[in-house]
């Protein structure tokens, strides 16, 4: 009987659930708490927890390293986009630059045309210089777009290392040799201007240069210029450019103009029935300057034309352009 009802107590104990017992004891005043909790459900609640704070620790760790790797990803983009502005900014001072130097190169280069207009104004230039102004215009050429200054082959520095340090000595060298070569032409063209080389007046050579059977005196002696016969009043023309230094009458050859050219060059032209230019009268070739006529020692109208180099006579006919 007794091991009856000790066997039923000990079952009853087991079938009574464990509890906790939570003491709440508060610091000032006041009557403590108890606060009992079964097992099982303390087991759950704990069990619980723990898998909270387990989730929370994993996506906490996992959300950080997220957030560490955007943000690393975020600098990195930030600095690139640094240095593409830098580069951008780098790319328009280059771009500024290339225009300005663009701008620049095209003044030189009409500056030189000019001159090539300046030259080619004075005398025909042979063909290689020519073509060398062609050559240096067409890099610069106005219809050269700016767009293709913006290509990125030329942001590299090429186009100033390569194209200025080339281009530029070469627009200089040709504006040198064209600076240099206007005022030698100019000398040239003055040079063939003063020269006495066209035939002063129209007519037929009736006595030539040399000796000759003189018609007054029948004797062998030097005639030191050409008699060209026409009619009275014939124009008688300049046979170079220069400055009347006599203008008048001169014993045997009657009415007389003398012209003196320079380089060494003198033209006399007698026997005139009109000066029609003064002493100190500056000349151009072709100019008239007198009227044909037979004044002084002569047997009919014509002009005794001297040319006189360096001093000597020489035959005007050794000079003359040929006619077409």
């Amino acid at each position: 009987m007794n091991y009856e009802k000790k066997y039923k107590n000990l079952h009853i104990a087991k079938k009574k659930k464990k509890q906790y017992t939570l003491m709440l004891i508060p610091h000032e005043k006041g009557s403590a708490k108890n606060l009992r909790v079964s097992f099982a459900p303390a087991v759950l609640a704990g069990g619980a927890l723990m898998m909270s704070l387990i989730f929370l620790t994993f996506f906490s760790v996992y959300f950080f390293q997220e957030y560490q790797s955007t943000r690393q990803t975020l600098e990195t983009a930030e600095a690139d986009l640094e240095q593409m502005q830098v580069r951008n900014q780098q790319q328009e001072e280059e771009i500024t630059a290339l225009e300005s130097y663009a701008r620049d190169v095209e003044v030189e280069v009409s500056a030189l045309a000019e001159l090539q207009r300046e030259v080619l104004d004075l005398v025909e230039l042979d063909s290689e210089m020519t073509a060398s102004l062609e050559t240096l215009k067409a890099p610069v050429s106005r219809s050269k777009s700016l767009a293709e200054l913006r290509q990125p082959s030329l942001m590299d520095g090429e186009m100033q290392q390569g194209g200025e340090d080339l281009l530029a000595p070469l627009i200089e060298e040709q504006k040198t040799r064209m600076t240099t070569l206007i005022p030698e032409l100019e000398d040239q063209i003055e040079y063939l201007d003063a020269k006495p080389d066209i035939r002063p007046t129209e007519g037929r050579i009736s006595s030539p240069f040399g000796e000759r059977k003189d018609p007054f005196t029948r004797r062998m002696t030097q005639h030191n210029g050409i008699d060209i016969a026409n009619n009275f009043n014939t124009p008688i023309h300049a046979a170079g450019s220069g400055v009347v230094t006599f203008s008048g009458y001169q014993g045997s050859y009657g009415r007389v103009v003398i012209i003196s050219h320079g380089y060494g060059y003198k033209t006399i032209y007698a026997h005139n029935q009109e000066n029609l230019v003064s002493q100190g009268d500056r000349v151009e070739k072709g100019d008239r300057i007198a009227k044909m006529g037979s004044s002084g020692r002569s047997t009919g109208p014509h002009v005794h034309f001297e040319v006189h180099e360096n001093g000597t006579p020489i035959d005007p006919l050794s000079i003359q352009k040929e006619e077409n």
